[in-house]
């Protein structure tokens, strides 16, 4: 099973939950994040995205401070899903712990240790909905 994981909403039988691969991680280990819609409806959902990303994702420390938006790579094509009764649909991103910005274009560690959190949006048109992950931490050892 996945390690944290927060289920925060529920629309037209649409739940959206996110997830990390697991607690605690090291300085430097990539930390694997997901979201997962699934329909518990009687009806099938069709959901429409800009991308072919499904949602994006943001980093924040526990006390709530914004840390950096994960890059994902998505094809600037629209994509549709149906979600039937029952199905569940997944995507996920990788973060390597690196924060980029105007001072560090090439990527900067993470400050450690810590306690950090996901925050994860949907990019569809019709169902929007955020969700976080449960806090998970990054110690100071590195990752060899």
């Amino acid at each position: 099973m996945t390690a944290g994981w927060a289920y925060v909403r529920h629309d037209r039988g649409l739940d959206f939950v996110a997830y990390t691969d697991k607690n605690d991680y090291s300085s430097g280990e990539s930390i694997r994040v997901w979201v997962e819609f699934t329909n518990y409806g009687f009806d099938s959902v069709n959901l429409t995205f800009g991308t072919s990303a499904m949602a994006h994702f943001s980093v924040y420390t526990s006390e709530d401070a914004g840390v950096c938006s994960i890059p994902v790579i998505a094809m600037m094509v629209i994509t549709e899903a149906t979600i039937r009764p029952g199905e569940s649909v997944k995507f996920g991103a990788t973060w390597d712990q690196l924060v980029y910005d105007a001072n560090h274009p090439l990527g900067e560690q993470v400050p450690y240790p810590g306690a950090y959190y996901i925050l994860a949006g949907t990019a569809s048109y019709e169902f929007h909905a955020t969700a976080l992950t449960a806090t998970f931490t990054i110690s100071g050892s590195s990752v060899s």
